[in-house]
């Protein structure tokens, strides 16, 4: 029998994928009854599908791909719950659209719940708020499509903290929770 309380969960704080590919197989090697990953900032672009797959052999060959010895495969459980949030402060980065909307689709894929919590300091100028679309800044405070002239709607304003970021992703709010067994 495994040695874990079965009302606890442990999560990961993690950035990038640097951070994702180190950590990641640390925290699925814990018996917990849910793993999941606080992703906030979010600071790259971030693949996780092989710790979102129902698949016993790719998690284990996930962890093999990034160094780690896989637990026995019938200890092998995947990630529950994927949190994804923006930064804040006066020195807060951007978080590109495409990094959350990747993580929303991945997650979506593998059925693995999503919770985006907000944008941050930094937001898409396509969110709208009371019917019309936030966005008329300039200068510092104006981060023009990613070098993606194309897709206007990953361009980026700074708005602030008190300011409403939002918690917006594709005018849908994304508030999804593992199942708790009772």
């Amino acid at each position: 029998a495994d040695n874990y309380l079965p009302n606890v969960w442990i999560g990961a704080t993690i950035c990038n994928q640097e951070e994702a590919d180190r950590d990641i197989p640390k925290l699925l090697a814990v018996p917990s009854e849910k793993r999941f990953l606080s992703m906030e900032p979010l600071l790259g672009s971030v693949n996780i599908r092989w710790a979102l797959s129902r698949n016993p052999l790719e998690i284990a060959a996930g962890f093999l791909e990034r160094g780690y010895f896989a637990p026995d495969l019938e200890k092998i459980k995947r990630l529950d719950w994927i949190i994804v949030g923006g930064e804040s402060g006066q020195k807060a980065r951007p978080m590109h659209p495409l990094w959350v909307r990747d993580l929303r689709d991945q997650c979506a894929a593998a059925g693995v719940p999503f919770l985006f919590k907000q944008w941050g300091e930094w937001f898409p100028t396509s969110i709208r708020q009371g019917g019309t679309t936030l966005g008329a800044w300039n200068g510092d405070d104006f981060m023009p499509g990613w070098g993606d002239i194309k897709n206007p709607e990953n361009n980026m304003v700074r708005a602030g903290k008190q300011s409403f970021g939002g918690r917006l992703l594709d005018d849908k709010m994304h508030d999804e929770y593992p199942e708790v067994s009772a």
